[in-house]
């Protein structure tokens, strides 16, 4: 059985799983939002065993899942939802504190719990894993690449306007984006963006002398953003053409709906290509999204990867069956 970690919104989760019943291969599938107990974990010979007990928002009864049934494991998003008692009777002010000290107790061991079966899916054959996720630094990955001779536009962290105003007058102008995430929600109803924005030295004079610490990166004059997608070595390609809307031309994340950007493979340098693998195999990824720039004379900067970045406007506009070849991945490595 293959088991896949996802969250119950995902649509490339739900594409792959078509692949897998269209091919026969036998999967579970645990949500963010599925219910998760521990029927036992126990060491038996030169391992450890359990049964995981599971049942997704839609199902009415929990499924067991054993370790002798897993051959093969699929971190897509989200994280393992342990089921655990908790505390909520108090006959007074004084035991509430207890109360509350019991329960972070227990929380804190059931994490623990929870971080070994993470652990454990990467001693078997998989793609992604929820560490990937949660541990991964931009700053780092960009420092790894830089060792690699990979290109990547020149950038600086700064929390002040008087050094940020020497680097912009250095590069004329730049983009200030998030150092690791793209913005938040706020109860499921306000969304608050922070994808890239041009700034410019006399923009920088309405700013406060001091800020929170920024990324500021160079801005690259582009022919079009370059999205790759990475699955065991295989580089899958392609080009957007963002830089021809104002809407998308300093991050194609600003989706233009009425007039999308137009998208088509791409065909990477081998050098390039072999730096990548290099990277990827460095970090310990098997899979990810990768992001470029190419430039007006052709060169690639390296921007960033995200583990579990989407690719399925990619694989839909440019005919890649990524699904497909995630199914495929497992049904050749894992013998089903």
């Amino acid at each position: 059985m293959l088991v896949i970690l996802s969250d119950d919104e995902d649509a490339s989760t739900h594409y792959v799983i078509d692949w897998l019943l269209h091919l026969k291969i036998q999967y579970y599938r645990i949500n963010d939002t599925s219910s998760v107990s521990i029927e036992y974990i126990v060491d038996k010979s030169n391992n450890i065993e359990f049964i995981l007990n599971v049942k997704n928002s839609h199902s009415k009864n929990y499924i067991s899942i054993s370790t002798d049934e897993i051959y093969a494991f699929w971190y897509r998003r989200g994280c393992i939802n342990l089921n655990q008692p908790i505390i909520t009777n108090s006959s007074s002010d004084e035991f509430d504190i207890v109360k509350e000290r019991i329960n972070k107790y227990m929380d804190e061991e059931n994490s623990k719990i929870v971080d070994f079966l993470h652990s454990y899916f990467t001693t078997i054959p998989h793609l992604g894993c929820f560490k990937d996720n949660f541990s991964i630094n931009k700053l780092f990955i960009l420092q790894q690449a830089k060792q690699e001779k990979m290109l990547t536009p020149h950038f600086m962290i700064a929390n002040n306007k008087s050094t940020v105003k020497q680097f912009i007058h250095k590069h004329t102008y730049c983009i200030v984006k998030g150092i690791d995430k793209n913005g938040f929600t706020i109860r499921k109803k306000i969304v608050l963006s922070n994808l890239s924005k041009l700034v410019s030295a006399s923009e920088l004079e309405h700013f406060p002398e001091n800020f929170n610490y920024s990324f500021i990166q160079q801005y690259i004059d582009k022919k079009a953003d370059i999205r790759v997608f990475y699955l065991d070595g295989k580089i899958f390609s392609t080009a957007i053409f963002s830089q021809n809307d104002e809407k998308t031309k300093i991050d194609f994340r600003n989706y233009n709906e009425e007039k999308p950007n137009r998208i088509q493979p791409f065909k990477m340098p081998e050098v390039e290509k072999k730096k990548l693998r290099k990277l990827m195999n460095k970090l310990n990824y098997k899979t990810g999204s990768i992001d470029y720039l190419l430039d007006k004379n052709s060169n690639l900067y390296f921007l960033e990867i995200n583990p579990i970045g989407q690719y399925g406007f990619i694989s839909q506009k440019c005919n890649l069956f990524l699904d497909k070849e995630i199914c495929k991945y497992f049904k050749q490595r894992c013998n089903v």
